[in-house]
């Protein structure tokens, strides 16, 4: 695909840190991918003539101190391109996920992980799991659903239902 620059960014835009002024409205937003990936998002929501305040709707995880991320952006990019969601709703898709759940949304909203399947999990983790969640839970995730042909609502509950120590053990193999 090739990236062309919409005409209504401005340099100052296409930073790391953009500010996006609309009236009323000054909210600083802030990219933690590449430009390229910056530009492919922004080139889509021009093509499809949305304002790009719109990304701005986006709430990041608790605490709030994350970025928008190369995974937040791909996961967009792909539920507004190529699942066709409705922009506003790809959006509300990916609020209050981090990284790696944004990610997982990705790789698995086609078998029917949602938002509310990620944000219930990681709310399950207990606090000595924590570590485990953040790192090697959506890999494991990944496996029962696409290896092992787990329905979400399974692969979940086998999750939830591990002990620390097992997940300790997974984590030290290295889940692909």
């Amino acid at each position: 695909m090739k990236l062309s620059y919409p005409t209504s960014l401005r340099e100052s835009q296409l930073t790391r840190s953009t500010r996006f002024n609309s009236g009323f409205f000054s909210k600083k937003f802030n990219f933690s991918c590449d430009l390229p990936s910056v530009l492919e998002l922004l080139c889509l929501f021009e093509t499809q003539g949305l304002p790009l305040q719109l990304l701005l709707t986006w709430q990041p995880p608790d605490p709030p101190n994350s970025t928008f991320s190369q995974n937040h952006s791909n996961a967009l990019t792909y539920l507004i391109r190529d699942v066709q969601i409705q922009p506003e709703l790809a959006i509300k898709a990916i609020n209050h996920l981090d990284e790696q759940q944004a990610s997982a949304l990705q790789t698995l909203y086609s078998k029917g992980l949602r938002r509310e399947h990620l944000i219930d999990l990681k709310n399950s983790c207990e606090e000595d799991k924590e570590n485990l969640c953040f790192s090697g839970i959506y890999n494991l995730l990944a496996q029962l659903i696409i290896d092992e042909n787990r329905p979400v609502s399974e692969a979940i509950k086998t999750i939830e239902k591990m002990e620390w120590a097992e997940l300790r053990e997974l984590k030290a193999l290295e889940i692909p």
